[in-house]
């Protein structure tokens, strides 16, 4: 799914931490903040600097 995934016109990241039920289970959203549709790029179980590193892979990795 994500092999044709396009990331180089995300200008403009949006993170959002939440919790996916109560205790220590997080999910971080990353959204395109440009796009008013469909505006979330991935979502990365966990929180925190280890979903930001993540997530910069995956941008590196899809041209953003």
């Amino acid at each position: 799914m994500l092999g044709k995934l396009d990331l180089t016109d995300v200008t403009a990241v949006g993170v959002e931490e939440t919790a996916s039920r109560r205790g220590q289970r997080y999910v971080t959203e990353f959204l395109d903040m440009q796009r008013h549709q469909e505006p979330i790029i991935i979502a990365i179980p966990g929180h925190g600097k280890a979903a930001i590193t993540a997530f910069s892979a995956v941008l590196a990795e899809h041209g953003g």
